[in-house]
C-alpha cells in the first residue's frame, strides 16, 4: 500500500514537472517573441508586469539563458523521475519505456502545445509569466551570470555580440502596411503614401526635376508686353530669366512683382530689377534636403547644376510634394493622359513617361532596380545607344516599343505593344 502511495506521489510530481517544463517553453516563446512596439505601449499603458518585463528584456541573453536553465532543470528531473517509476514498476524493460514515454510527453505538452498557445496569447501569457520568471533569475543569479559570462566570451571572440537595435526598422513598417492593405485595414491609397514617404529621403533632385529642355525662361532684355504675352501663354507664376544663354540665369521672375506696373509708363519697366534671387542645387541633392531648404530659404524653385555648373533642369516645391501626394493639378494644368490604350495590346506612351508606370500599365518589367533611366525615352535611348529616328523600333522581354514621333532629338511618343 505504501509503494502504491510512493508511485501515486511521483506521478504526481512528474505531472507538476511536465507542467512546470510547458510553463518555461510558454515563456520563452512570449517573452522574447514580444516585439518593441508592444512593450512599449504596455508600458505607457501601465499594463500589470510591464516594468517587470521590460527589464527582463532589457538582457534578452540572460533571459534566455534563465528560462533554458529552468526548463532544462524541469525536464531532466522529469526524465529521471519517470525512468525511477519505469524501473519499479517494469524492471529493466522500464528504461526504454520510459524514454519513448517521456519523449511523447515532453514534446507534446512540455513543448508543441505551450509554444502554440503562447504563439497566439504572448501579451497574455508574459504578464504571467514575468513574476515567477523574474523571481527564479534572481534565484539563479550566480549561475546565470556565470554562463552568460562564457557565452559572450565566446561570442566576442566570434564577431557575434549584438548591436542595439533601432525601435522599427522601415522593413518592418512597410511589410506591417502590406499586410495592413492586404487585410483591408489600410487603404491602397495610404499604402502609397506611407511608401512614398520612406522613399522620400532616397530621392535626388535629377529625379523629379523638369528636364532643361521642357524648361521655360524668359530673357533679361525683353520687354513687358513680350514678358505679359509669355505669361499668358504658360501660365506660370516663377519662371527663369536668363541673360544671354539659359545656362547663365540671373534671377526668377514672379508674375506677381508685374502688378506694380499697372497703370505705370511702360518704358520705365526694366526686368531685371524686379528679379529674384535664384539658388542653385546639384543634381544628386536629396529632396527631403531640398525641401527643408525651401522652407527656410521661404522659396519655390531652384535651378539645377551638374558637376560642370551646367543647367540640367528646375525643380520646384509642388515637385517635391508631388513625390509625396501624388500629380498635383490646379486650375491652369491641363490632366495629360501620358499611357493611352489604343488595342487589346497597343498602348500609345508619351516619352516622358515614367518606366515605373510604364511597368504598372504594362504588368511587365522593363528596366532593372539600377538604370540611370527614369523615362520610357531613357530606355529607348540606352537601348539603341543613339538619338532614334521616327520607326525605330527596340525589342524586350516581348515588348515591341516602335518611335512614332520625334521632336528634333526629343522622343514625343512611342507605340508600345505586348506580343
Amino acid at each position: 500500500m505504501v509503494l502504491i502511495l510512493d508511485i501515486q506521489y511521483q506521478l504526481v510530481i512528474l505531472a507538476i514537472l511536465i507542467a512546470l517544463s510547458a510553463f518555461f517553453s510558454a515563456a520563452e516563446i512570449a517573452l522574447l517573441s514580444l516585439g518593441r512596439i508592444s512593450r512599449h505601449k504596455m508600458l505607457k499603458e501601465k499594463v500589470k508586469n510591464s516594468k517587470m518585463i521590460a527589464k527582463l528584456l532589457d538582457d534578452p541573453n540572460r533571459l534566455l539563458i534563465t528560462i533554458l536553465i529552468g526548463n532544462n532543470l524541469v525536464n531532466v528531473s522529469a526524465s529521471a523521475l519517470a525512468t525511477s517509476i519505469g524501473i519499479f514498476l517494469f524492471g529493466s524493460l522500464g528504461i526504454g519505456i520510459a524514454v519513448g514515454v517521456m519523449t511523447f510527453l515532453i514534446l507534446l505538452f512540455g513543448e508543441i502545445l505551450p509554444k502554440s498557445y503562447a504563439v497566439h496569447n504572448k501579451e497574455k501569457f508574459a504578464i504571467f509569466a514575468a513574476k515567477p520568471i523574474y523571481t527564479f533569475q534572481k534565484i539563479q543569479s550566480p549561475l546565470i551570470r556565470f554562463m552568460a559570462a562564457i557565452i559572450n566570451r565566446f561570442m566576442d571572440y566570434y564577431g557575434l555580440t549584438d548591436k542595439e537595435k533601432t525601435l522599427v526598422t522601415e522593413e518592418e513598417v512597410l511589410s506591417a502596411v502590406t499586410i495592413g492593405t492586404e487585410d483591408g485595414e489600410i487603404d491602397p491609397e495610404e499604402k502609397e503614401l506611407i511608401h512614398n514617404v520612406f522613399e522620400f529621403d532616397d530621392t535626388e533632385v535629377k529625379e523629379v526635376m523638369v528636364p532643361r529642355i521642357n524648361m521655360c525662361c524668359l530673357e533679361k532684355s525683353m520687354s513687358l508686353f513680350d514678358v505679359l504675352k509669355f505669361i499668358d501663354k504658360t501660365s506660370f507664376s516663377r519662371i527663369p530669366v536668363y541673360e544671354e544663354t539659359p545656362d547663365k540665369i540671373v534671377g526668377i521672375l514672379y508674375s506677381k512683382d508685374l502688378l506694380k506696373y499697372v497703370g505705370q509708363n511702360v518704358d520705365s519697366f526694366n526686368l531685371k530689377k524686379i528679379l529674384r534671387p535664384v539658388i542653385f542645387v546639384p543634381e544628386t541633392k536629396k529632396i527631403d534636403e531640398l525641401l527643408k531648404e525651401f522652407k527656410s530659404a521661404k522659396i519655390h524653385i531652384a535651378m539645377v547644376v551638374d558637376e560642370y555648373g551646367g543647367i540640367t533642369g528646375l525643380v520646384t516645391l509642388e515637385d517635391l510634394l508631388e513625390e509625396l501626394v501624388g500629380e498635383i493639378y490646379d486650375e491652369t494644368d491641363v490632366s495629360k493622359n501620358m499611357i493611352r490604350k489604343k488595342g487589346k495590346n497597343t498602348f500609345i506612351v508619351d516619352g516622358e513617361s515614367e518606366i515605373e508606370d510604364v511597368e504598372r500599365a504594362l504588368k511587365v518589367k522593363l528596366a532593372s532596380d539600377d538604370s540611370d533611366f527614369e523615362t520610357i525615352s531613357g530606355l529607348v535611348l540606352e537601348t539603341l545607344g543613339r538619338v532614334p529616328l521616327e520607326g525605330d523600333v527596340v525589342e524586350l522581354n516581348k515588348i515591341s516599343i516602335s518611335v512614332e514621333t520625334m521632336d528634333r532629338q526629343k522622343i514625343v511618343s512611342l507605340k508600345v505593344t505586348k506580343k
